[in-house]
């Protein structure tokens, strides 16, 4: 898991061919309507709102497919992540999503307007945490 400024994203983008894409991106994502936004290869961003409910109350999601990049355009909220080897699976994985769900103990770190994260495959996740 990696967590940073968006200012600061260039220092990741060798990290993956298409990083410098997603994050070109996210500088503009304060412009973007929700929804679905298709990018180059197999590539897409999901703009959406989303409230913040206590960490406790919802299991871990994982991606075997796909890398999770989030960045928090406003507010704050807790990201609580583990290992999904250290997890218990919480149920199968659903190939037709690319998700499957974990429970356990994580970490958790405060994240605030303005940071982006990026979640490996091994990186479980409860984005859009509280504190509570």
């Amino acid at each position: 898991m990696i967590l940073g400024r968006l200012n600061q994203w260039r220092r990741y983008a060798a990290l993956h061919p298409q990083f410098e894409e997603a994050f070109r991106f996210l500088e503009t994502a304060d412009t973007l309507e929700n929804g679905r936004y298709e990018l180059g290869g197999r590539m897409y961003a999901t703009v959406s709102e989303v409230g913040t409910r206590p960490a406790a109350s919802y299991d871990f999601e994982a991606h075997r497919q796909f890398i999770d990049i989030q960045y928090l355009l406003g507010g704050h909220s807790v990201l609580t992540w583990g290992d999904t080897y250290a997890l218990s699976p919480a149920g199968d994985y659903a190939a037709d999503r690319d998700i499957q769900f974990f429970s356990g103990e994580g970490r958790s770190v405060q994240v605030r307007q303005g940071d982006f994260y990026i979640l490996w495959p091994e990186d479980a996740h409860k984005p859009h945490g509280t504190d509570g």
